[in-house]
């Protein structure tokens, strides 16, 4: 099962760092230049997503608070954070980290349904999309958001990252706009074009909204 996580480089990174200081350095080094090619392109925690894959993006103002996760693996965390505040039901990330049983190689924002409903917060309704078996394309996720006021965590992944959790607050004009919890303690607010936002769409997708009032 697949695991969202922010930490997929840095682990590496310590395991590579293991091997080296144990003089286990068959396994590292099966050709010239793979060590570079594998570990010299980690994920930079002090940058954002899109920058660390080299993507074209324009800074915007937020459409919401914005918060920078505090560890190397609480982006699900942090994106549900923001997205919470937004409907007024602000909850601290380790609280919701708790919730979504997060450790050290993250959290999958499928579980946000369920950590809602662990964390006692039944006054808002979830779509999750990205099951086993419900193949999904970043056009699926435009159309659910067109429906309703409905904000999204949404999974996305570069190679030279590894996955990773943001809030898309809107898909306007062919450009997504996007919250992300890095860089680290600071978090970020720009657009992408809709067409580089499919390169890094993970398939995997939570709205909330508010439940209206009876």
């Amino acid at each position: 099962m697949f695991v969202e996580t922010c930490s997929k480089g840095w682990k590496g990174f310590k395991h590579f760092i293991k091997k080296l200081l144990h003089g286990n350095t068959d396994e590292i080094v099966k050709t010239e230049g793979k060590v570079f090619n594998e570990l010299g392109k980690l994920g930079d925690n002090t940058k954002s997503l899109f920058e660390n894959a080299g993507i074209k993006f324009r800074k915007e103002l937020p459409l919401g608070k914005v918060w920078g996760q505090t560890e190397e693996y609480t982006c699900a965390a942090n994106s549900l954070g923001m997205l919470l505040d937004d409907l007024g039901i602000p909850r601290s990330e380790k609280y919701l980290a708790d919730a979504l049983h997060t450790d050290r190689n993250g959290a999958n924002i499928l579980d946000i349904p369920e950590a809602l409903k662990n964390a006692y917060i039944d006054n808002v309704k979830t779509i999750a999309r990205g099951h086993k078996g419900d193949k999904i394309s970043v056009n699926a996720l435009e159309k659910v958001m067109k429906t309703g006021n409905k904000k999204a965590v949404v999974s996305v992944w570069h190679e030279d990252f590894g996955a990773h959790a943001i809030v898309v607050d809107k898909i306007k004009n062919g450009r997504v706009y996007v919250r992300d919890p890095l860089p680290l303690f600071q978090g970020s607010s720009y657009s992408i074009s809709f067409e580089d936002f499919k390169k890094v769409f993970y398939e995997k997708f939570v709205t909330i909204q508010k439940n209206k009032l009876p």
